[in-house]
């Protein structure tokens, strides 16, 4: 499908109707939702290749509904997406991509369907706090992929008041926070002291946190991201420079 097409937003819909009935019934009666055989046959990841250009916002988000429901109420869901971690952060990875589409495009809906993905992230490491760790840490493409999702977000505000995606980026930044906690080693993932992508990161966050425009809770977030990267006495050195800058 084209994106932006009637045929998209037609089909989006209709996705989200199917699939707004399911999340209902299993919210309301998991037991009978998941009685036979008929979900040990499903495969969460077989969204993957669905997540298209194509696929609109509505059915995206109705998606990231069934994949939350699913891995609160379903062990044998839960268990698939534990049991084959890169098949998972692929299929995170395609979200990813989608979402990141809209956002260069200012697509409708694009901050309730992040608010969404934000959701489905949470759900999988609240609820499955054990397995959340070992997750977390063999997913290094997702977690930079977020990472650079932040430094970009950062990038698109400074200057301007989105009330809104300032809310959404405040909440992206509560989510990344929670994931960097479980990360062995935030350096060698962000490619080490010497990288762009590290350079970048400290830059962001401490920019973020001397008070550009942004409010002072995502002041605050990312003064938490800055401790994942740099010594409390480095971060005081960072910020005198940022301010004499």
């Amino acid at each position: 499908m084209r994106r932006g097409s009637r045929e998209s937003f037609v089909c989006g819909r209709a996705i989200a109707a199917h699939v707004r009935l399911l999340v209902r019934v299993i919210g309301l009666q998991p037991a009978v939702a998941f009685d036979g055989d008929t979900w040990t046959a499903f495969d969460p990841c077989m969204f993957g290749p669905h997540l298209t250009p194509g696929l609109h916002l509505h059915g995206l988000s109705a998606i990231l509904d069934l994949l939350t429901a699913l891995i609160q109420v379903s062990p044998h869901t839960w268990t698939l997406l534990r049991d084959a971690p890169l098949h998972f952060e692929s299929l995170l990875l395609s979200i990813i991509k989608r979402l990141r589409l809209a956002f260069s495009t200012n697509e409708p809906r694009m901050l309730d369907t992040q608010r969404k993905f934000l959701v489905l992230i949470a759900s999988a490491i609240v609820t499955h706090e054990t397995d959340s760790k070992q997750l977390i840490n063999t997913m290094h493409a997702f977690v930079r992929s977020l990472i650079q999702w932040f430094l970009d977000e950062y990038h698109a505000l400074s200057g301007c008041v989105d009330k809104k995606r300032m809310t959404v980026l405040c909440e992206h930044l509560k989510c990344l926070n929670v994931i960097l906690s479980e990360v062995e080693d935030v350096v060698a993932l962000l490619g080490g002291d010497c990288s762009p992508l590290f350079f970048a990161f400290v830059a962001a966050t401490t920019r973020v946190t001397v008070g550009d425009v942004f409010d002072s809770d995502v002041c605050e977030l990312a003064a938490d991201l800055l401790a994942y990267v740099v010594t409390e006495e480095q971060a005081m050195d960072i910020q005198r420079l940022a301010e004499f800058s």
